[in-house]
This record gives C-alpha cells, sequence and structure tokens, in this order.
C-alpha cells in the first residue's frame, strides 16, 4: 500500500511537470536575423505562454497582464501564417509619428521604406488592446511597421530567455 501511495506520488509530479513545461513553456528556435544581436538566428528560447494569461485557442479565456515596453514576445501576425518573435515598443495610446527620419514611437526613430510609409502615413495614437512590435535589427525585420499593430489576443507568450546556441 505504502509503495502505491509512492508510485501515484512520483507519477502525480511527473505529470505535473510535463504539465508545467508543455502548457506553460514553449521552446522555440530563433528563425532569421530580425531579432539580432538580441536573439540570434537557431537559438533556443524559452517562452512562458501564461505571462499575460490563459489562452484557448485563437483568444485569451483569462488575462491577468498586459505586455510592457521592452518586453520580447511571441505572437501570431495579423496577415501571416505561424508564429514570430519581436520586441513590444509601443503600447495602446503611444503615439506613432512618420517623419521624414522614418518611425517615432516613444523616443525611438526606426528606418521606414516607401512602402511602409505609405503603411503607416496615417500614424497616430495606438489603437486600444494593441501592440506595435519591431525586430532589434529593423533593417531586416518584417514587422509592425509592415503589418501594423498586433491585437493583444494574438500574443502566444513573452520570451523568458535563451539557452543554447548554434554551433
Amino acid at each position: 500500500m505504502r509503495r502505491q501511495k509512492l508510485a501515484l506520488s512520483i507519477l502525480f509530479a511527473i505529470c505535473l511537470f510535463l504539465f508545467a513545461v508543455f502548457a506553460v513553456f514553449s521552446f522555440v528556435v530563433v528563425d532569421g536575423s530580425s531579432m539580432a544581436p538580441s536573439l540570434e538566428d537557431g537559438q533556443l528560447v524559452v517562452v512562458n505562454r501564461l505571462a499575460f494569461g490563459l489562452r484557448l485557442g485563437p483568444s485569451y479565456l483569462l488575462s491577468w497582464a498586459r505586455p510592457a515596453r521592452g518586453d520580447i514576445l511571441l505572437f501570431e501576425p495579423p496577415s501571416l501564417p505561424g508564429t514570430v518573435i519581436k520586441r513590444a515598443l509601443g503600447l495602446e495610446g503611444d503615439m506613432l509619428v512618420v517623419s521624414p527620419q522614418g518611425l517615432e514611437v516613444c523616443g525611438a526613430i526606426f528606418p521606414l521604406d516607401s512602402a511602409q510609409r505609405f503603411h503607416l502615413m496615417n500614424a497616430g495614437p495606438l489603437p486600444p488592446a494593441t501592440v506595435f512590435l519591431v525586430g532589434d535589427n529593423p533593417l531586416h525585420s518584417l514587422d509592425s511597421r509592415d503589418y501594423g499593430p498586433v491585437p493583444i489576443e494574438n500574443i502566444v507568450g513573452k520570451v523568458l530567455g535563451s539557452f543554447l546556441e548554434r554551433p
């Protein structure tokens, strides 16, 4: 009887660990150079899937936090398949200003090509429940300058860090 309880306790602990590893955390390999030098092509990152709430399917069932400026996020871009990693630069209500120098968001200026400049020519405050996401390597990044602000519902989780690099 004592061995059965011990075996059940160990099995429960293993199941709880596996749930935490696969339901709470995701392990994602960075593909591309858009987040260099912060994240390099081939690095493995850990993503906290519960950083902002409990997401079921395409939306949040429960929400308990919002992204902060500077967070590195895993999300589903509005018009592209799959998931992408970018940094939160602008938050709802922040002003986007297009100038001859580029796009200014919260004091940071990012270069714009002609298509991006046209796409953002009516820039203004970010709509509610959206985030403006950019790559740390803006000259090699497809990001919110191209597809616009990202709804918070599209955020899968927050990148906690990386721990493996491609040899």
